[in-house]
């Protein structure tokens, strides 16, 4: 039982977005897979983000693709995957896992304390992930919104959700033997 998600960030400037796609097995609230890829601005940055730096291609198709590939390594047979109802994730989830359920959930609009990432309702269905997000923004500083702490580099923030993902998998969420 598999929730994915995609957290929103930013590299240097909010005209450069990133999307940060992760995968977290429901049970044991470990984290499988994280990826990062870069999106186009969207809303009323955008016009501002193609006059500053050009037209920017979003990776996100990639990203999942990258995703999901390595849950093909960690998860076998038939798995119940559930997300928010993002156009791309069904089709590219089919590739990956042909035989599995994918339930999708209406998205939910996050509360305005803390950092928006758990929702305002009384049973949130992607809780696990929801949470997940949110831990992940409240203990990486570069995630947290309004802060001067900021992505530069792609390669990097990888890096960090690399070694934050092994802290989460083994001291946050130990496995109970």
């Amino acid at each position: 039982h598999i929730q994915f998600d995609d957290l929103i960030t930013k590299e240097k400037s909010k005209l450069k977005p990133l999307s940060i796609s992760c995968a977290v097995d429901v049970k044991t609230r470990k984290i499988l897979s994280m990826k990062v890829s870069r999106i186009a601005s969207s809303g009323p940055l955008a016009k501002k983000s193609r006059i500053k730096y050009g037209y920017r291609k979003t990776e996100l198709k990639r990203g999942l693709h990258n995703l999901f590939n390595d849950l093909t390594y960690c998860v076998s047979g038939d798995v119940l995957f559930e997300s928010d109802e993002h156009s791309l994730y069904s089709n590219i989830l089919k590739v990956y896992f042909p035989g599995s359920e994918h339930n999708t959930y209406k998205s939910i609009k996050g509360c305005v304390a803390g950092q928006g990432e758990l929702k305002k309702t009384r049973r949130d269905s992607l809780f696990i992930i929801n949470h997940t997000l949110g831990m992940l923004r409240d203990n990486i500083n570069r995630l947290v919104r309004r802060s001067w702490c900021v992505t530069q580099s792609v390669e990097m923030l990888e890096h960090h959700l690399e070694i934050y993902m092994k802290f989460h998998n083994e001291v946050l969420t130990p496995s109970h033997h």
